[in-house]
């Protein structure tokens, strides 16, 4: 890769803009989380205190209800209800609220008394009550709480057994409990302070912490664009080791590569698929390194026996890259560069071909590219062939060495790539080609750190 990356610095705006936005992220989902957690925690604690109290209050006027209830004639006769009726009519509000709604069973299963303020929908209560009176052995002894909504107002339903003195259960009575409007003003005062409060101290603590987050992101791209960049520089003098032995690769690498990249942006190809495209494209014959120089220098047509020899660079360049994980991305067009769209080309020796859309994208790609710069390239054994040439050579393989969808993109773009660099050997390929490693490789300061 061109050397001229090492002088690339993070710009401190970028920094900034990736810490504000993850920051803002971070804490979108921590307010958010706190925020609700908290308002209903403290919600749940205001109204179980106002739930209390009902219950309390309620135990008071019971109590009274409980000692006619020992008298099944109070029942019958009608004194438990007009009891209840006096009860009501008292219209007795609390401070914490007021009595709406009530029912009494004796353990006869029959109602011993009843009451509904005129302003509720008395199907609505009496059907509810009656049902939470319900005689059940299994819940007989036990208090309940329940919040509910009748007519766009929230009350709170109270279940519990009468019991005498001794302790006796004599029924069921259940009670509907409006809670006051100053109080549930209050809890809901409380609880937005409580979490204003909880949000707040949230939002100081990140704010506290921002420049040291600010510092720690700027060394940590720092680190991260250095490994990068030592990884692009090993990759270049893998590719200039190659040159070194083979000299049709230098330039080659550096032409086939960008012809690749534009390929894979006019089909919008991920930035992550990119990468992975250049890593191997340009190191797509890493693998010459372990051919025989009687084979790989050979000026005339290899023998079947020295070409199975050559294939075997396939599964050299997997060997030399497989044990570097940032190299790991550039094995489908290392391996399968020499595959062909009908199944007749060649990966590892022993392994089967590939056919069509089987083969990696980034590998059918290359291919285009491979054989585009091959034939418009001076070679030992050949002139360049001019464009038309090259292209009406390369349509005689459309569906048996190439993908026809992708090579239909590629005759788009092919004739500006002809023009500008087909068998340049010069500094323009380099400069090209490391404009696009800062693009995909060093630009993106969020990628480089993920």
């Amino acid at each position: 890769m061109p050397n001229a990356i090492n002088q690339h610095s993070l710009n401190k705006s970028s920094i900034y803009k990736l810490v504000n936005k993850r920051l803002s992220l971070v804490l979108f989902f921590v307010v958010i989380s706190i925020g609700v957690t908290s308002y209903y925690l403290e919600q749940h604690r205001l109204l179980k205190n106002i739930q209390t109290i009902a219950i309390k209050r309620a135990n008071q006027y019971v109590m009274q209800f409980g000692k006619l209830l020992n008298n099944q004639q109070a029942v019958d006769d009608g004194s438990v209800q007009k009891s209840i009726e006096k009860f009501a009519e008292s219209n007795i509000v609390f401070s914490e609220g007021t009595f709406v709604a009530a029912f009494i069973r004796d353990n006869r299963d029959k109602i011993a008394g009843s009451f509904i303020r005129d302003q509720y929908t008395a199907d609505t209560v009496t059907q509810i009550l009656k049902q939470a009176t319900q005689i059940d052995p299994i819940e007989a002894v036990i208090t309940t709480v329940e919040v509910i909504e009748i007519d766009s107002k929230q009350l709170i339903l109270l279940r519990f057994p009468v019991q005498d003195s001794s302790h006796n259960t004599l029924g069921q009575a259940a009670v509907l409990f409006l809670p006051a409007t100053e109080r549930i003003q209050l809890i809901q005062t409380n609880v937005w302070q409580t979490t204003v409060s909880a949000i707040a101290i949230v939002l100081m603590t990140a704010l506290g912490l921002y420049p040291v987050i600010i510092r720690l992101t700027h060394q940590l791209s720092e680190l991260s664009t250095s490994l990068l960049i030592a990884n692009l520089q090993t990759a270049k003098a893998l590719g200039n080791a190659i040159a070194k032995r083979d000299s049709d690769t230098d330039a080659h690498n550096y032409r086939v590569t960008i012809y690749s990249v534009r390929l894979a942006e006019e089909i919008g190809l991920p930035t992550k698929k990119m990468q992975g495209l250049i890593k191997g494209a340009f190191l797509h014959d890493v693998g010459k390194i372990g051919t025989p120089d009687n084979i790989l220098l050979k000026p005339g047509k290899l023998t079947e026996s020295e070409f199975t020899e050559m294939k075997n660079h396939v599964g050299h360049g997997v060997d030399i890259i497989k044990n570097s994980s940032w190299l790991q991305d550039a094995e489908d067009v290392v391996l399968h560069h020499h595959e062909k769209y009908n199944g007749n080309g060649y990966a590892v020796n022993g392994d089967k071909a590939l056919t069509g859309k089987n083969i990696p994208l980034t590998a059918r790609i290359f291919a285009i590219a491979d054989v585009f710069d091959a034939l418009t390239s001076r070679r030992p054994y050949k002139e360049p062939f001019d464009f038309d040439t090259t292209m009406a050579e390369m349509e005689k393989n459309i569906g048996t060495h190439f993908d026809p969808e992708l090579f239909a993109t590629f005759k788009t773009i092919a004739k500006p790539l002809y023009d500008k660099l087909a068998n340049r050997e010069d500094e323009l390929p380099k400069d090209i080609l490391k404009e696009i490693v800062q693009l995909y490789f060093l630009q993106d300061l969020e990628q480089l750190l993920s």
